[in-house]
């Protein structure tokens, strides 16, 4: 069995303990500078709380890169959807007002029709009422020339009926 260093609480430490402990006494510090070795005097206990001080600076150094990756993509996710839906928006747009420009242009179409039909109507109705005036003048004219021929016709039946009575008392007896 290969012989094991024990650090000051008795725990036993491999040979790849001991090299991982002079490589992390190396380690760098947070603003790049190397970290001067730690002393030889100092306890295991000491260079186990370093060790785990780095490993922790380490994780959450790694944790804040993978947070910020993480950020970054629901970023460009976020500004891709938006950028989506608002060519999506800008597409809607076009088509609605294309849609109203249609009929704005449909129902423009359909009032000059209208106002054509009611001009037609207009017409027909001065047409109308042209006609219905020269037939009431046709009918008082008429009306005019009934009355002088059936006054004329009174006149010659009462002709007739005083002739037939000078005829009567022509015939008759005198006595």
């Amino acid at each position: 069995m290969p012989s094991a260093n024990r650090n000051s609480k008795g725990v036993a430490m491999s040979k790849n303990d001991n090299t991982l402990k002079r490589a992390l006494s190396m380690a760098l510090t947070d603003d790049g500078d190397a970290a001067l070795p730690f002393s030889q005097a100092s306890s295991d206990d000491g260079m186990m709380a370093a060790i785990a001080q780095q490993m922790q600076v380490s994780m959450e150094k790694k944790k804040k890169e993978k947070e910020m990756k993480l950020l970054q993509a629901a970023k460009n996710e976020m500004n891709k959807l938006v950028d989506d839906k608002a060519a999506e928006f800008t597409e809607c747009v076009a088509e609605m007002d294309g849609i109203y420009s249609d009929f704005q242009f449909a129902h423009a179409s359909a009032e000059d029709d209208i106002r054509k039909l009611w001009i037609q109507i207009l017409e027909e109705q001065k047409k109308l009422q042209a006609l219905a005036i020269a037939k009431y003048k046709s009918n008082v004219e008429r009306e005019k020339r009934r009355e002088q021929d059936h006054i004329k016709a009174m006149t010659h039946a009462r002709k007739a009926c005083e002739d037939m009575q000078r005829l009567i008392a022509s015939l008759e007896p005198q006595a």
